[in-house]
């Protein structure tokens, strides 16, 4: 991992060493590999991520080829992937064979958080209750994978003890799972929801005085907006079963070419 301080800019490099004869596969699958990943993570608009290459020539010593992102008439390098045969200056000692070429791949790390931000920068509309009008807001359409915050669970502003040592229970439970979650008082859940849609949270948790007398919850949904009720022991397996759906998002056949 490089930090380029001059320019605060941040990059994480792979280098393969790999015989002769091995090395353009090598290559050439690589390129698919990470463009697929980029797609991957981009739930909105995975076509926005585009392979580039500057035409592949066996004769040449360096090949370049690089992936972009593309927004608003303008492409940004996100990562490049480069295929040497010349290997002057690269200590022999560090690889098992005395003939080698190298296939390298930089990823462009601050250039990618952006592009991931502007790939799931969404403005929903809904309407407001009791009345015609629709109101506009900010959402962060983040994939679960990159999303830092899974779940909150919001609980009414009242010194209600109770609540609070379930709350606790929940989070202590979904964070032993690795789904990163934490405790929010609310005055106003609509408010709640909308604040976490911006910060892309995955799941709303509500419990209230319904938890206390039935063990229910509500579990809101950030992409749909939906709700579900479910028991308080139910809360781990049902956001664990949707989050394993998220990641096996498979993409379309032709963006994965």
């Amino acid at each position: 991992i490089n930090n380029m301080s001059c320019n605060e800019s941040f990059s994480a490099s792979l280098r393969f060493f790999c015989e002769p004869k091995k090395s353009q596969l090598l290559y050439h699958s690589w390129k698919k590999e990470r463009a697929t990943w980029w797609r991957k993570l981009s739930i909105n608009r995975p076509g926005r991520f585009i392979l580039e290459e500057d035409g592949f020539d066996d004769n040449k010593k360096f090949n370049n080829a690089r992936i972009m992102l593309s927004y608003n008439n303008h492409k940004e390098v996100v990562e490049d992937i480069s295929y040497s045969k010349d290997n002057n200056g690269i200590e022999k000692d560090i690889c098992n064979i005395n003939e080698f070429h190298t296939v390298t791949c930089s990823s462009h790390m601050d250039k990618g958080v952006l592009a991931y931000l502007i790939d799931s920068y969404q403005c929903r509309q809904s309407s407001k209750p009791n009345s015609k009008s629709i109101d506009e807001y900010k959402s962060l359409k983040l994939h679960p994978r990159l999303t830092p915050v899974k779940a909150a669970i919001l609980i009414p502003t009242t010194d209600r003890t109770h609540i609070l040592e379930l709350a606790q229970y929940l989070t202590k439970k979904l964070n032993s799972a690795e789904i990163f979650t934490w405790i929010e008082c609310s005055q106003s859940m609509e408010e709640s929801y909308r604040n976490h849609d911006e910060m892309g949270t995955l799941f709303c948790i509500v419990v209230d005085d319904d938890t206390i007398k039935y063990g229910d919850i509500k579990i809101r949904h950030r992409d749909t907006g939906l709700q579900e009720q479910i028991h308080l022991i139910d809360a781990k397996l049902c956001i664990e079963r949707d989050l394993q759906n998220s990641y096996e998002h498979a993409l379309p056949l032709d963006l994965q070419e």
